[in-house]
């Protein structure tokens, strides 16, 4: 279970939470007209079914798991309306890994810290409070709301198949980098590793040469990219840490963030630098179209 997020906690140790892919999450708030207390099911490579219980009107967004909706394709990006009895599968997805299930209305769950976001590691959060996932045979309770049906447009739907491109920004510590490590950074091919979780991703390719020595640890932004000892690029996500010390060389811009939880293990990525001015401009736009879900 996951809403936007748990802010205003961090100084007590306690990660933010909230959606890895925020693009595919926002959509599904905004199709189906939620405020900014929505929340979903956050669904990692497939293999979901449920029951529904009551009438109402739900949509996917994210990877295609060629989800069915009780003997129907049911297909991500477009909402559908849902009876007493009607049983949705997903199965293993094939464009993406990261599906979003969200009902008008939201679903019932108690908030912790400001959030029900799910916190494994903090043990906070999640229908059961406790930071643990859905359960075989939980009942999720959700407001039966009426709901017209929508549609995300497909200009705005990804291709998570695509090579990607992550922009990010350099940071302060940007200069005390090699040259020759930016060069190669920029210059080559990386791909996910197989080391990904909530908390990070680990990037494998060319090691970076000379990476300066860890410091003091210090808070850590959303899309920091640390390089630890062995040269090779982490990217810090929704669960992390609150504080480390590896030196890093910015923060990967949003959109992009989440378009890289989509990827899989052996997906290929490159690197580009862009500037702090193109970044909020982009964040800008972005947060005056979801408005507060971003």
């Amino acid at each position: 279970m996951q809403d936007f997020g748990r802010f205003g906690y961090q100084d007590l140790g306690v990660t933010t939470c909230g959606p890895l892919d925020a693009h595919a999450y926002a959509w599904a708030q905004k199709a189906l007209g939620t405020n900014n207390h929505g929340n979903a099911l956050e669904l990692i490579r497939g293999g979901f079914v449920g029951e529904f219980t009551k009438p109402t009107e739900m949509i996917l967004t994210g990877a295609d798991c060629e989800a069915t909706l009780g003997t129907r394709p049911c297909p991500p990006w477009v909402s559908r309306s849902v009876k007493p009895g009607d049983v949705l599968r997903l199965g293993n997805p094939q464009n993406g890994q990261v599906c979003y299930l969200a009902v008008a209305g939201g679903f019932l769950v108690s908030p912790q810290y400001s959030s029900v976001a799910t916190s494994r590691r903090d043990r906070i959060g999640g229908p059961h409070g406790d930071g643990s996932a859905v359960r075989p045979g939980d009942e999720l309770i959700f407001q039966s709301t009426a709901q017209k049906k929508a549609y995300v447009p497909q200009r705005y739907i990804p291709d998570y198949s695509k090579p990607l491109g992550l922009r990010f920004v350099p940071g302060y510590q940007f200069e005390a980098f090699d040259p020759d490590a930016i060069k190669v950074l920029l210059g080559a091919s990386y791909e996910v590793s197989t080391e990904i979780s909530r908390m990070g991703y680990r990037l494998r390719g060319p090691a970076l040469p000379n990476v300066p020595v860890a410091g003091l640890s210090e808070p850590i932004a959303l899309g920091s990219v640390q390089v630890p000892p062995d040269g090779q690029p982490i990217i810090l996500n929704r669960d992390r840490q609150s504080l480390g010390g590896y030196p890093k060389l910015g923060v990967v811009c949003r959109k992009d963030l989440a378009f890289l939880s989509q990827r899989k293990p052996g997906d290929k990525v490159s690197w580009r630098i862009t500037t702090l001015e193109r970044a909020q401009e982009e964040f800008l736009t972005s947060k005056q179209f979801f408005g507060e879900f971003l």
